[in-house]
Formats: structure tokens, C-alpha cells, sequence
């Protein structure tokens, strides 16, 4: 099953998650969020309808994250929500699903390829493409080679 995993990025671009499926996020981009803002009170009217879940990464999962952090150059440009994102995507695609990163990051873009995770951009991709889960990189074997992909 498809799902979402949100970063901060994503809220602060005005998703609305209002799709059918599952929407992801982690409490540490809850707390990224600026306190008093129209960002802030549409992530908690969503948290309390059901519309995102909040879930917490294995240990697993983040000691994955961190080591490809480094690998991958990003360890100085991620923040703890950041990991925390990518390390749930990577929890939810071991458990059978097919998570998809929502993320304008590209340090977060970069982990998740490293990692063979879908993601896509809403500066690139805008929210109808990403609600309705199209237009998504895909990583392709090679690095840097992507694959924009319709689910």
C-alpha cells in the first residue's frame, strides 16, 4: 500500500493531507513546527481528525539513517526530524508498504536515494501530484538517475 511520510517542509508548504491512504509523520517535525502559526494549527486540526499519524522509527531504522547520513556527505545538514523521517519510510517499505517521502529537502531527498526510497518534491511536483502519488523519483540503479514514475 502507498503511503506518505511528511517532513517539516511539507507543512510548511501548505499540504493538506486530505487523500485517501495513510499520511505519516514523527513527532520531531511537530516540534520543528514555528508555535502560533496557521502551519502549526492546520498540522494539529489533521493530527486530531486522523489524517496524519504520527509513529516513532525503529532504533533499527535510525542507526541505518545515520550511517548513510555520513555516507552520503548530509550528516552536518540533516536535523533529528530529518533522520527520523527517512528512518520511518524505511520502517513503513520493511513492514510492506511503499512509503513516499514528501520533501523539498534535498539532503533528505539524497538519504532517501541512497536508501532506494520513493520521494517527491512539492516545489516541483506541487500538491495534486503528490495527493494523488504521481510524478515520483524513483531511484534507478545508478545514482542520480531517476525514474519519474506514475503509481
Amino acid at each position: 500500500m502507498k503511503v506518505l511520510v511528511l517532513d517539516t517542509s511539507a507543512f510548511i508548504m501548505g499540504f493538506n493531507p486530505t487523500r485517501p491512504g495513510e499520511v505519516y509523520t514523527v513527532p520531531a517535525v511537530e516540534d520543528e513546527l514555528m508555535r502560533g502559526t496557521m502551519t502549526q494549527l492546520r498540522f494539529h486540526v489533521n493530527k486530531e481528525k486522523g489524517k496524519v499519524i504520527l509513529r516513532f522509527p525503529s532504533l533499527r531504522a535510525l542507526e541505518s539513517v545515520e550511517a548513510v547520513s555520513t555516507k552520503a556527505g548530509e550528516k552536518g545538514h540533516v536535523s533529528q526530524a530529518d533522520r527520523e523521517v527517512v528512518a520511518l519510510a524505511l520502517d513503513l517499505k520493511l513492514d510492506g508498504q511503499e512509503p513516499v517521502i514528501v520533501s523539498d529537502d534535498y539532503a533528505v531527498q539524497n538519504m532517501a536515494e541512497h536508501l532506494s526510497l520513493n520521494y517527491g518534491s512539492l516545489a516541483n511536483c506541487g500538491e495534486k501530484s503528490i495527493v494523488s502519488v504521481q510524478n515520483i523519483s524513483r531511484p534507478r540503479s545508478g545514482m542520480n538517475n531517476h525514474d519519474k514514475t506514475e503509481f
